[in-house]
């Protein structure tokens, strides 16, 4: 179990990892148009570091401890996928939100052609 949850939650080098993907993220964050630092508030919306756990509090314990690992890789998983809501919420309305506006606008009638 130890070795599984290392390849698909702890490896930065796979992509499809936990931590690769939140790599990634960090990496494409950091490429954003903006102010310099303007992305930090962005970053803070992932873990700081890694998947956001470590394989010490997965290896704690005897087998019988399996269920408390499991609960605590789904639990990983489910806070992940917030933060990916908070983070896709957060670009759009910083990047995209404009945008939005005009298509109302334009749906309603009141934006005028100039």
């Amino acid at each position: 179990m130890l070795a599984l949850a290392d390849l698909l939650v702890q490896d930065d080098t796979n992509p499809r990892a936990f931590a690769g993907t939140l790599r990634r993220l960090r990496t494409e964050l950091g490429k954003l148009p903006g102010e310099p630092g303007a992305t930090a508030t962005l970053r803070a919306l992932l873990p700081a570091d890694g998947a956001g756990l470590c394989l010490a509090d997965l290896a704690a314990g005897n087998d019988s401890a399996l269920r408390v690992r499991l609960v605590a890789l789904v639990a990983l998983a489910r806070q992940l996928a917030a933060c990916a809501a908070s983070l896709s919420e957060a670009v759009g309305q910083r990047y995209f939100a404009h945008a939005h506006a005009d298509v109302h606008a334009a749906a309603s009638g009141s934006l005028q052609r100039v």
